[in-house]
Parts: C-alpha cells; sequence; structure tokens
C-alpha cells in the first residue's frame, strides 16, 4: 500500500477527502492529517508519505511553500494541490514543481479518485523503473568488480604485459598501487578437520575489510585468500589494521589466521612481487604459529641464516613438475637436499621448514592452472602435520617427496579427464560434422579452442589411432549405413559422407573393406 497524507486547516475539507475515495481498494492507505504546510512538513520528516494532497491557502506555510520543501528533499512523492480559486500563478508554480494535479474546490468525488488512481500509477511506474535501474547497476558493478579480481588475479601472477596493466590500473582507479603498495595476503585454516566451511568466515572478513579498514582493494583471491592491498601506508600502520581484523574474527569456530605483509613496492612488478612476499610472510607465519602477523623482513631474516649461496635450478624443477617426470622431480629434490645440508650448519628447524615452503611453492605452481592449491591437495591437516614434524633435512627431503608425488598423481589424473573430455567433444564434433569435406584436425582444434599438435597427440593416445584414420573409418562406415539402405549413386554417397573425390573414395573404400564398391554392392545384393 502507497502512504498519503491529507493536509488542509478545514477540518471538513480533509473529512470529506478522506470519505471520497476508496483507498484500500485502490492500494492507497490514509497515514495522518495535517492542518498547514508546517504540520506537514514534520509529519513527511518522520513519516515519509508517497501521495500529499493539500490545499493551497493555509496559515503559517501554504500548500506552494510545502511543495516547494518537499521538494528539497524528495523528488519521489507525488502532490496533488487543491484550492478554492482559479488564479493561473498557482497553477503555474504547480506546474514547475510537479504537482500531479491541480484540483478546484468544492472538491468532486470523481475528480479525486481519478487524481488518486493516475498518481498512483505514476508511483508504481517509477518504482518500477527504479528497481530496474537498481538492479541493472548492481549487475553492472557486480561485473565491474567481477572484471577487477580477475584482472589482478592475472596480474599477481604475471600474466600481463606492463602497457595492458596500466591501462586496466587506470581503468579500475587503481593507479595509486604503482606509486606504492603493500600487499596483505590472509588465509584461514583449522588444526581441526578438512572439511570446514571457511566461505562464509571469508566474506565476512572481506566485508569487514572493505568498511573498516583503508585498503584500496579487497577481493578473494581464486586460491580462497583474502587480499588486500594499502597505498601510502607503512607497514605498521597496516599491522595495526590487521589486529582488528584479528580480535575480531580468530577465534571464530577455531580457525586459525595466518597473514603476510609485504614490504611496500612501486611499479606494475611491484603489485606482483608485493603478493610473493606475502606467501613467503604466510609461510613463515605456518611456521612460527598462526593467529599472527607476519612481515616480509620476519621472512628473509630466517631464510638468510644460509651460510652459502643456494645454487638451484628452478626452471629445471618447475620444468620437471610441468611435465610430470617424476624421476627428474626427485633428482632436483636430491640435488635441493644436499644444498640445504652443506649450509645448514647448527641444526635449525625453522630454517629448515623455510627452505621446504620455498621449494613446496615451485613444486605446487602447477596445481595453479587447475584453480587448485597444495592443501586442496595434500589436506590442510595432514600438510601442516607434516610440516610440523619436520626437524632436519632428511625430514625435509622426505616430506618433499611425498608432497611431489601426491601433486604429480593429483595432476596426472587430471591430464587423464582432461584428456578423455576433449576426446568425447572431438568424437561428437566429428558425427555432428562428417559431410562436411573441409573437416580436418586444424578445423577441429581451431573449433575446440585447442592446440593441433596436442590434439593429435591425445587423440592416438586415447584412441590408438589418428585423428584423421578415425574420421576416413567413420566416413566409411557412413557410407555402408546409405548403401545397404539407399539406392544413392558412390559420387552422391562420397559427397554424403564429406569426400568431394569419388576415385578417392573408391580408394578408401577398397583400403579399409579390401573390395572395391562394385564387389561390396554384388555381394550385398546376393
Amino acid at each position: 500500500m502507497f502512504k498519503v497524507l491529507i493536509v488542509d486547516d478545514e477540518k471538513l475539507e480533509r473529512v470529506l477527502i478522506s470519505k471520497s475515495v476508496d483507498w484500500e481498494a485502490n492500494g492507497l492507505e490514509v497515514i495522518g492529517e495535517a492542518g498547514n504546510g508546517e504540520e506537514a512538513l514534520e509529519f513527511f520528516k518522520i513519516n515519509e508519505p508517497d501521495l500529499i494532497i493539500t490545499d493551497i491557502n493555509m496559515p503559517f506555510m501554504d500548500g506552494v511553500t510545502l511543495a516547494e520543501e518537499i521538494r528539497k528533499r524528495s523528488r519521489d512523492c507525488h502532490i496533488i494541490m487543491l484550492t478554492g480559486y482559479r488564479e493561473f500563478e498557482y497553477a503555474r508554480k504547480a506546474v514547475i514543481l510537479g504537482v500531479d494535479e491541480f484540483l478546484v474546490k468544492p472538491i468532486n468525488t470523481a475528480e479525486v479518485t481519478k487524481a488518486v488512481i493516475a498518481s498512483r500509477g505514476k508511483i508504481e511506474s517509477e518504482r518500477g523503473e527504479q528497481k530496474q535501474i537498481q538492479t541493472l547497476q548492481q549487475e553492472a558493478e557486480n561485473t565491474r568488480i567481477l572484471l577487477r579480481d580477475t584482472f589482478l588475479q592475472r596480474l599477481l601472477e604475471k600474466r600481463v604485459e606492463k602497457e595492458e596493466a596500466i591501462h586496466k590500473l587506470q581503468m579500475f582507479r587503481l593507479t595509486c598501487l604503482l606509486d606504492e603498495c603493500v600487499c596483505v595476503n590472509l588465509s584461514l585454516r583449522t588444526d581441526e578437520q578438512d572439511d570446514v566451511d571457511k566461505k562464509g568466515y571469508y566474506d565476512q572478513m572481506l566485508e569487514w575489510a572493505v568498511l573498516n579498514t583503508s585498503a584500496r582493494v579487497s577481493f578473494m583471491h581464486y586460491l580462497n585468500n583474502l587480499i588486500l592491498f594499502f597505498s601510502g601506508e607503512t607497514q605498521e600502520a597496516v599491522r595495526d589494521q590487521l589486529n582488528q581484523i584479528f580480535r575480531q574474527f580468530q577465534c571464530e569456530s577455531g580457525l586459525i589466521i595466518d597473514a603476510g605483509i609485504s614490504k611496500p613496492e612501486t611499479g606494475v612488478e611491484g603489485i606482483a612481487e608485493a603478493y610473493r612476499q606475502t606467501e613467503k610472510a604466510i609461510a613463515t607465519g605456518m611456521i612460527l604459529g598462526g593467529n599472527r602477523c607476519i612481515r616480509y623482513d620476519e621472512y628473509e631474516t630466517i631464510k638468510n641464516r644460509q651460510k652459502n649461496s643456494m645454487d638451484m635450478n628452478w626452471k629445471d624443477f618447475d620444468l620437471a613438475m610441468v611435465s610430470g617426470v617424476s624421476s627428474r622431480a626427485e633428482g632436483c629434490i636430491e640435488h635441493y637436499y644436499r644444498l640445504v645440508m652443506e649450509d645448514q650448519g647448527q641444526s635449525d628447524p625453522d630454517y629448515i621448514k623455510i627452505m621446504a615452503l620455498e621449494m613446496v611453492s615451485h613444486a605446487a605452481t602447477v596445481l595453479s592452472k587447475y584453480g587448485k592449491n597444495i592443501l586442496d591437495v595434500v589436506g590442510e591437516k595432514s600438510y601442516y602435520e607434516q610440516l610440523s614434524s619436520i626437524e632436519t633435512a632428511a625430514d625435509m627431503r622426505l616430506f618433499l617427496k611425498n608432497i611431489v608425488n601426491q601433486i604429480m598423481q593429483y595432476t596426472e589424473g587430471l591430464h587423464v579427464k582432461k584428456g578423455t573430455a576433449l576426446i568425447t567433444n572431438v568424437q561428437k564434433y566429428i558425427h555432428n560434422n562428417l559431410s562436411n569435406p573441409e573437416l580436418s584436425l586444424r578445423l577441429i582444434a581451431k573449433e575446440l579452442y585447442v592446440n593441433e599438435s596436442y590434439l593429435s597427440r591425445v587423440f592416438k593416445q586415447e584412441k590408438q589411432e589418428s585423428l584423421i584414420e578415425y574420421i576416413t573409418r567413420n566416413r566409411i562406415e557412413k557410407s555402408l549405413q546409405l548403401m545397404d539402405a539407399t539406392d544413392m549413386k558412390a559420387y552422391e554417397i562420397a559427397e554424403a559422407v564429406g569426400i568431394k573425390d569419388a576415385h578417392y573414395f573408391s580408394i578408401c573404400f577398397k583400403k579399409y573393406l579390401g573390395v572395391t564398391i562394385k564387389e561390396y554392392k554384388s555381394g550385398h545384393n546376393k
């Protein structure tokens, strides 16, 4: 129901107006009356009626002045004016103020009802338009945020060219991050069980951070970490704000918050570097204990305990993980183990754990393209238990072999699933396009957005025949069905199965069946 206020300095007039319309039947409700403009304005401030029916000539504040005051406060309230005078100046002001109707007293019941119904229709139309506009605005904002977050995630993973990065930062009004930024990475975990649904807590933290911190941008990384970027803030100021988050959320359901804070960085490369630093800082927090903020320089303090330079070929290890060659990955682990042993000197469990996490971060990179992280594969509780148990370099070597083995098993399974799904799509495409003479490896790869060499290799492994052999075999089998079921000529059948040249069709037919088309038809007719 829409709310109505009746304003007239004569009580009898207010009663007549209230009795002249079947308000409820017309979706309206009279919520109050006022004897002059001042009373009406006070009533409006508190109750915000949708429609005001007001006399013009009243003491203290007339109807026109009331309309002017209401327009200062709202464009949504509709007004119907009543007067005992046919004065042009009143009518002119009423039009300027956007009054719906200007009725002359004595009031006519039918005219008041008609005017009220017309005003109600305008209100409904405006409300509908406003709701539609709000919906469109919200959808546009959601799309903008999604595009922004997707861009930022690509930027953090160094998958954006510098020129594009600067353009997008300008578009999303985040160029302040180029001058200086401090990144914060917040991760939730639990020591109790792996299946705790943390999404609700992440959502609460994100909302809280947006409202209560000075972060220039806050978003959820697809690996389920909350990422904040500050600009023009010292590490100490950022840390103070994070402590507020800890006080607000760290006791929720026994969840542990790990927080990493980067050093101030500048430029496009600095944004990604700041994020990388938070990952190292979080790893340090796992070692030193949860529910605390760890700065990147605290990680560096432990890391710099090494006595010798770590001559590790990370590209070789990364290649081993991507290619899935376990023997090569294990060789890299052995080399890394020897480097740590040579560097260790006195036993330092914290340092050895840091070294273990350094290699795990490289090993887990292969998971990011599947939208997964190491905890998804190993399990949160198992991972932290294994990490905590590391005391010596030998423990580290065993830990790394186990983790790398689990990652490789996981990605191998995904390769199989991905290959199987691809082959299914390829077979479906071939079936639906068999009559297309242009059907080929190149066309299928283009249509399914896959690399030609990869498609050829995977298809051969899965089907034990080349893709071209598969297409040709299916064409011949289709031609047999047509020969058995129709009186089509050989050249017509060739065209129907996607082979332009009838002579080439005959060659393929004999190659696959060992007999000519004529011999096949003769034998079939017998």
